[in-house]
């Protein structure tokens, strides 16, 4: 379909601590806050009139938030949709308008997490929100 644009990536990592003198018990661990998996599905359509809407879907998967592995996060999902307005919707450095809603579903999430005292501690990403603004290209 003309206009449509559809992406997509999947990532499997995997990591292993090889050498790390002074702490040698951390050899054959995982590195921390690498996670297994990414997943991305990005769907963006845009019409002759330069009308357009785009859907982004990620994934993180889980990954280790100690050097010990001994603890770990689930990872989170996440939604983004945005309506927007291309000037000129047939040149590559279009310049365009936009509204965008992140996280639309309100997923409780944490965007970054470390251990302190044993225990997991959560950088809380934001719930539903909103942006307005302009990519300016020359």
């Amino acid at each position: 379909v003309e206009r449509l644009r559809f992406t997509g990536t999947y990532s499997y990592i995997t990591t292993e601590i090889t050498k790390n003198p002074g702490e040698e018990s951390l050899v054959g661990r995982e590195l921390t806050n690498v996670p297994k998996t990414v997943a991305t599905l990005d769907v963006s359509y845009t019409t002759r009139m330069g009308l357009g809407a785009r859907y982004m879907f990620r994934d993180v998967g889980e990954y280790f938030t100690s050097p010990d592995n001994l603890f770990s996060y689930e990872g989170y999902t996440v939604s983004n949709i945005s309506l927007f307005y291309e000037f000129d919707p047939l040149s590559v450095n279009s310049s365009r308008v936009f509204f965008e809603v992140k996280n639309i579903f309100g997923a409780e999430y944490a965007e970054a997490v470390f251990v302190i005292d044993g225990v997991n501690s959560f950088g809380p990403a934001p719930l539903r929100n909103f942006v307005v603004g302009i990519n300016y290209s020359f």
